[in-house]
Parts: C-alpha cells; sequence; structure tokens
C-alpha cells in the first residue's frame, strides 16, 4: 500500500490561498586678418586610410536548464535537480527517487520488477498522482522498513507563490499546520524551530503522529517529518512518511536530507 497523499498536500494549496487574501564640441577654423592678399601655394592635402575596425562577435549568455534531473551517484544516492523551482535536493543512498513523469515512472517500474512487489505497486500509482504539484516520490527500498503495507517514502512538492515565498517561513508553517490539525482528526503536530542548513538554506520543520487502517484492516501508526523552505518564487515542502516504529531510523535519512538541500541561483 501506497501512502499517497500527506496532509500538507491536501491542505497548503488553500493555506497559499487564504495568505494571498491578505496582502511592485567642434570648433570652426576662423579667416586670419593679417594674410597678404598674394596667393601662396598651399599642401594640398592627401586623407590617410584609416582602417576599419575588425567587428567582435558579441558574446550571449548561455540559457539556464529547465525542467528536473535526477542524476545517480556511482557510489549510491542521487542528486535531483529542479531547474524551475530553483533547488537540488542531494538525496541519500537507501531511496528509490522518481520523477513524476510517466516516462520515468514506467523506467523505475521496470527496474524494480519483481524484485520488492509491494515498491513496485506504489511507484504505478504515481500515474495517478498531479505532476503540478509533486516534483519526485522517493521510496526506501528496504522491504523490512514497511509495516502492514505502508512503505516509508518521501515526497517534494513546489508551490509557486510570491507571497508564501516571502513572508517569514514561521508564519506560512503555522498556517499550514492549523489548517491540517483542522482537516485531520486525531492528528499531532509539532512545529519545530527554523534553522539554516550547511547551504544557508533556511528550513523549517513539523513532525505529525496519526493513525491510519490499511487494506487489510490493520491499524498503522504512522509519523511524518515536514520541511519547509523557500526559492525565488516558490514554496517547497518535504515530507517523509514512515510507519512510527521505524520513526528512528527514517529521520535519520531524512536530517541527512536536509543539509544536502541548495539553491540554484540565477
Amino acid at each position: 500500500m501506497m501512502l499517497r497523499k500527506s496532509p500538507v498536500f491536501l491542505l497548503v494549496p488553500g493555506m497559499i490561498l487564504s495568505a494571498a487574501i491578505l496582502s511592485c564640441s567642434a570648433v570652426a577654423n576662423l579667416p586670419n586678418p593679417f594674410v597678404s592678399p598674394t596667393p601662396t601655394a598651399t599642401a594640398t592635402f592627401t586623407p590617410t586610410v584609416t582602417p576599419s575596425p575588425t567587428p567582435t562577435s558579441t558574446p550571449t549568455a548561455t540559457p539556464l536548464p529547465t525542467g528536473m534531473v535526477i542524476q545517480e551517484r556511482p557510489g549510491g544516492g542521487s542528486l535531483f535537480h529542479d531547474y524551475d523551482g530553483g533547488y537540488t535536493i542531494d538525496i541519500p543512498a537507501g531511496w528509490l527517487a522518481v520523477k513524476v513523469d510517466p516516462e520515468d515512472i514506467r523506467a523505475a517500474m521496470s527496474k524494480l520488477g519483481n524484485t520488492y512487489s509491494g515498491l513496485a505497486d506504489a511507484v504505478k500509482a504515481l500515474l495517478d498522482a498531479a505532476p503540478d504539484t509533486f516534483r519526485i516520490f522517493a521510496y526506501d527500498v528496504q522491504p523490512a522498513h514497511s509495516v502492514n503495507g505502508a512503505i516509508p517514502n518521501f515526497n517534494v512538492a513546489l508551490f509557486p507563490d510570491r507571497l508564501s515565498s516571502s513572508m517569514p517561513l514561521e508564519l506560512v508553517i503555522k498556517a499550514n499546520l492549523d489548517q491540517i490539525k483542522t482537516g485531520l482528526h486525531g492528528v499531532k503536530v509539532k512545529q519545530l524551530p527554523t534553522k539554516s542548513n550547511l547551504h544557508k538554506v533556511l528550513i523549517g520543520a513539523a513532525e505529525l503522529e496519526w493513525t491510519i487502517k490499511s487494506q487489510n484492516g490493520a491499524q498503522t501508526a504512522l509519523y511524518e517529518k515536514q520541511l519547509y523552505f523557500q526559492t525565488k518564487n516558490a514554496l517547497v515542502v518535504v515530507t517523509v512518511t514512515a510507519p512510527k516504529t521505524n520513526a528512528k531510523v527514517i529521520a535519520a535519512s531524512f536530517d541527512e536530507l536536509i543539509d544536502g538541500i541548495e539553491l540554484i541561483e540565477p
């Protein structure tokens, strides 16, 4: 079973909409009066040919890349570039990252084959995801970390919005968490301190806990951690969801991911 939607992606757009409501000389030769009237010979002026300057080519700026790229690292892990969003994320080893793009999704399904059927089903479900919001999904590739079909995963969502990218980050997070508490029954929410990472990107965070019922009827306690950061024109939200029993293991990977976030300067 894939954890298709975390609360943040159901509620952040409304938060952004609510925030939007709350809101740009040459001198001529003069005649000489003392000149004799007797004409004298004057030298004929022969102009010297001046070579014309050779035109030089004007350097053209290299256009910035667009779109999204996932670069696999030889030693494990990958690097996600979101050129449209203006950031990169260094993804730790042990996670399968997939762009929300039909071609990339099918390639990942083919790569997985029958090695991890639950994960293959989760990746296949991405074909129904909304590409305008979700950028990538990443999955823990270790079956032992799955509980009752709940596979640890994280996703990245981009919300292009001038106001939410310029407001104080802690206010943006608080507004979203308030909506989550209203819209998700029984959820426990904790806003964490906002800090700068190694690349001096200001990142806010929150922790959530709640319980779901799986397809076989089993109750599974979930742990979720959200990261918020702002680019020039957008709010980016990274959300990891995992069974609560594996929260410490997943949180360690997520903390490693925090320092792998870097803004792309235009």
